[in-house]
């Protein structure tokens, strides 16, 4: 019954598409043309927001226009005009007077920098209407004008970030992703275009574009459905790693695919197939281990978020099937939180956490992202059913903050396969651990201490909004699952520390949620923390650090014992800074001429020379017949 159903609304839907069709100005990737006008929703001060012109099937369905008018929408004045020159783009015919020009290709696009500073602002929002003068040809009847009005909001002072903690988005869509499935379609905004964007925003350092692998492997032959080709461009630039969305797990009903989930590989070699074009799609568990052959590891995408094409009867994907899979992390934190669709964000969210917990719990070393998931959307979400005011998936509102020792795209990978990251919209979180034998200099690493040692956290921070800042530690001892160490509500930028005893093994990890807005938050990767609770010398130290567990008096800090021959305090030195050996006796003095006469020292057990004892030492000559001196 379901598949009937189904049959029927995909051709309710293609009978409406083929009605209606027309432009479209979004990234949905209709069967005929699409006209694309984004730019960010925030750049740094001082920044041009950097506009981005689209057309796309062009080559299925011209679009002639006159020109491009840019208007302040709060003050109403007309700013600047481009022109097809300016466009690169050639002249084809006039209309009463008017030049006009056309797009024809499959994909067209420019990128036009925009003064902020020459707008009127509210709030330090600038809102700019962007209309494009089309023109029916060869009728020169007057066509369907293209008008978007965005807001950029203007940031005055940087995100805050830490030194060599570089800042990115891990599920971005370019386009690539140049898809159509019968009913829905998939389109991304060009790659050079999203690291212009980046740029203008400040903070996105790096950008994974991850486009999916269908588009890849179903739905075209030509430059933009070659893998090779995404390969070369993301490799011009390095801000772009390399990645791929890629489906696993999907039946297909009706020659359509359900049901599935999707793995984001990143550094790979070469294209994961996932046979949609064959509709044979391989287990999730098979394209792990194909990642992992090309040379890269693998993050779950979005795993408690599931999207129904059709309520009942369709869903484009599902929840994480199988969480006991040999991935290297969960995206749990996928899209933007504060869009139309907040709570059923928030809620993927927490979900995917608890389902990290769970992991942890379990003894899984297992590190979580966040990404965008965003196709172009540099301002707004746009979907099949419309244009939306408040985009789920706008980029940049989902970050992730990786550690390198410089930046450089290896860098980056290393430190998302090592978990060596932060997840956040609100600011900088990071923290350290040191134990006399150990140090977690980073988030992600794994020290070893002695059992009871104390272990002294640094948690540092800079926020844009206030949070309740807590440490937990799993698995907990007072608490289930994990005990909970709360530091109250937090502020601006600080230092702060705790000092904990390491009882038992445990991960270690931080969040902070804002108290005003529950959508702005920060999650650290964990710190571990193994305990040796071996010593079988019962001295100070554990045999992990004892260098003979077997003799108590020989541990790191101990004493150096002078002539028991044993490298007591583990300098790999013997009996070092010891000058005598106790005991031994030697004869002290100045001379034995006269009254004057030697005497006897003995060296102490600390390997140094006692008093002189029994000596007796010049003195001023008396009158006594005695030789005082």
């Amino acid at each position: 019954m379901k598949r009937l159903s189904r049959l029927s609304v995909i051709l309710i839907f293609s009978v409406l598409i083929l009605v209606f069709s027309g432009t479209i100005f979004s990234y949905t990737n209709e069967p005929y043309k699409d006209i694309i006008i984004d730019a960010p929703w925030e750049v740094e001060w001082g920044k041009s927001i950097p506009v981005l012109f689209g057309v796309h099937e062009g080559d299925i369905q011209p679009y002639y226009f006159y020109d491009i008018k840019i208007y302040d929408d709060i003050t109403g004045d007309l700013k600047f005009t481009i022109t097809p020159s300016i466009l690169g783009l050639p002249i084809v015919g006039n209309c009463f007077g008017a030049d006009y020009t056309v797009v024809d290709k499959h994909l067209w696009y420019y990128v036009y920098n925009v003064d902020s500073t020459s707008f009127a602002k509210e709030l330090n929002n600038v809102r700019i209407k962007y209309l494009i003068d089309s023109v029916e040809n060869p009728l020169c009847h007057a066509g369907s004008d293209v008008s978007k009005t965005l807001q950029t909001h203007i940031r005055n002072e940087p995100f805050p970030k830490f030194p060599n903690w570089y800042c990115g988005d891990t599920h971005y869509h370019s386009s690539f992703t140049d898809a159509w499935f019968g009913v829905y379609g998939e389109l991304g905004a060009p790659i050079d275009a999203a690291i212009i964007g980046g740029k203008a925003m400040g903070w996105l350092d790096w950008i994974a574009v991850t486009d999916h692998s269908h588009a890849f492997s179903q739905h075209g032959t030509d430059e933009l459905h070659d893998w090779n080709s995404f390969k070369n461009t993301c490799n011009k630039y390095s801000e772009c790693l390399i990645g791929e969305e890629i489906n696993c797990d999907y039946n297909f009903i009706l020659g359509e695919p359900e049901g599935g989930n999707h793995i984001l590989g990143f550094s790979i070699n070469n294209l994961i197939n996932d046979n949609f074009a064959n509709k044979n799609n391989p287990s999730c568990s098979e394209i792990i281990k194909q990642v992992r052959v090309n040379g890269g590891f693998s993050y779950a995408a979005h795993p408690e978020t599931e999207t129904e094409l059709i309520p009942g009867l369709w869903d484009i994907y599902e929840k994480w099937h199988d969480y006991s899979l040999n991935y290297t992390g969960l995206e749990i934190w996928n899209t933007n939180l504060d869009g139309e669709e907040k709570t059923k964000q928030i809620t993927a969210l927490e979900d995917g956490k608890k389902k990290w917990i769970d992991l942890l719990l379990s003894g899984r070393k297992v590190f979580i992202s966040a990404g965008s998931d965003a196709h172009g959307e540099f301002n707004r979400g746009e979907t099949i059913f419309g244009y939306k005011d408040y985009g789920d998936t706008g980029f940049g509102k989902a970050i992730t903050c990786c550690y390198a020792p410089s930046y450089s795209k290896n860098n980056i990978y290393n430190a998302l396969k090592n978990g060596n990251c932060y997840l956040t919209n609100n600011g900088a979180l990071k923290f350290s651990i040191v134990n006399r034998f150990a140090t977690a200099e980073k988030i992600g690493d794994e020290i070893t201490v002695c059992k009871n040692d104390n272990i002294d956290f640094k948690i540092d921070y800079n926020l844009l909004k206030n949070c309740n800042l807590k440490l937990y530690a799993g698995p907990g001892i007072v608490k289930t699952p994990e005990d909970d160490y709360a530091f109250g509500t937090i502020s601006g930028t600080n230092t702060v520390t705790l000092n904990l005893q390491a009882s038992n093994n445990a991960y270690y990890r931080l969040d902070c949620i804002s108290v005003s807005d529950d959508t702005k938050r920060l999650y650290t990767n964990p710190i571990w923390v193994k305990v040796d609770s071996k010593n079988s010398d019962g001295d100070a130290v554990c045999s992990r650090y004892d260098c003979n567990d077997a003799d108590s008096a020989i541990y790191p800090g101990a004493k150096e014992v002078c002539g028991d021959g044993k490298d007591n305090d583990c300098d790999s030195s013997v009996d070092e800074n010891c000058g005598c050996t106790p005991g031994q006796t030697r004869q002290c003095g100045v001379t034995d001429v006269g009254l004057c006469s030697f005497g006897t020292q003995t060296c102490q057990i600390n390997g140094q020379w006692g008093s002189c004892i029994g000596a007796v030492y010049p003195s001023p000559e008396i009158c006594d017949s005695k030789d005082n001196d």
